[in-house]
């Protein structure tokens, strides 16, 4: 809960808010998960609003809370996109209806910038009471949110090594992809370069044009885990790709890695 009255509009917002179902503007309902997580802002005035300023608080106050979302990186769970919300938001506005009569609350007005402040640092604190999850929290994790775990990655290449090789070169190919796996999460550089990757594909429209961006990204992740052997790895498997552009890249990790691990056998 915070108070203002900075703007000399004396207000208070009390926010409750869990992101187990978040989802994003759009999403296909059917994909919604049935679980608690809600966020629900009120809005308390100690002033007179007219019914268009309350309008605009809704609206307002709504567009703040994207903006907390994403500085604090909350994907949909239903389609893995920058959520907007979860799926059962509500926004209450109450009012004393006595002092000065105000008119406007948009995002250009005083008043609005003041609540928007105000619902971005409360959704954010609630958040992270809730459900624990911080700004500032470890790009492993991020990673592990958008389901690039080491589990994942050493399953995708044990399905991409060499079908003909010994069981005895099997297993130490694996176990020098394991350590690549460590090296490329734990690593400050590549897992920033590989999560700034995921958000452009997250954030962008995909198309033809795009998919060649996307190739690109790809290309560099590899190198940057694999060298040369990497984006060797990952130009043989992309060729001709017909996926995702967010899959390019989780491409670009695992050619990468194979690429890694074959230079060190």
């Amino acid at each position: 809960m915070t108070n203002s009255v900075e703007v000399g509009l004396p207000f208070s917002i009390v926010v409750t808010a869990g992101v187990s179902n978040a989802t994003a503007a759009g999403d296909d309902p059917r994909r919604f998960q049935e679980k608690a997580g809600t966020i629900n802002i009120i809005i308390l005035l100690d002033f007179n609003p007219t019914d268009a300023c309350l309008i605009e608080i809704v609206k307002t106050v709504t567009e703040a809370k994207a903006v907390a979302l994403r500085e604090l990186d909350i994907l949909s769970r239903a389609s893995n996109r920058v959520a907007t919300g979860t799926s059962t938001d509500t926004v209450t506005v109450a009012s004393t209806c006595r002092g000065k009569i105000v008119n406007y609350a948009g995002t250009a007005t005083a008043l609005g910038r003041a609540l928007s402040r105000r619902v971005i640092e409360t959704v954010k604190e609630a958040i992270r009471k809730q459900d624990g999850i911080r700004q500032d929290r470890p790009l492993r994790e991020r990673l592990e949110e958008r389901g690039i775990t080491s589990n994942m990655l050493i399953k995708a290449v044990r399905e991409r090594l060499p079908g003909k090789s010994s069981s005895k070169t099997r297993r130490h190919l694996l176990h020098q992809a394991r350590a690549s796996v460590q090296k490329a999460l734990h690593s400050v550089d590549t897992a920033s370069t590989i999560l700034a990757s995921l958000k452009i594909c997250e954030d962008a429209v995909t198309s033809q044009a795009f998919l060649r961006v996307a190739r690109g990204l790809g290309a560099s992740v590899a190198y940057l885990i694999g060298g040369e052997a990497g984006r060797s790895q990952f130009q043989k498997i992309c060729s001709n790709w017909k996926q995702s552009s967010y899959n390019l890249v989780v491409e670009g990790i695992v050619s990468g890695v194979i690429g890694a691990a074959l230079e060190g056998a």
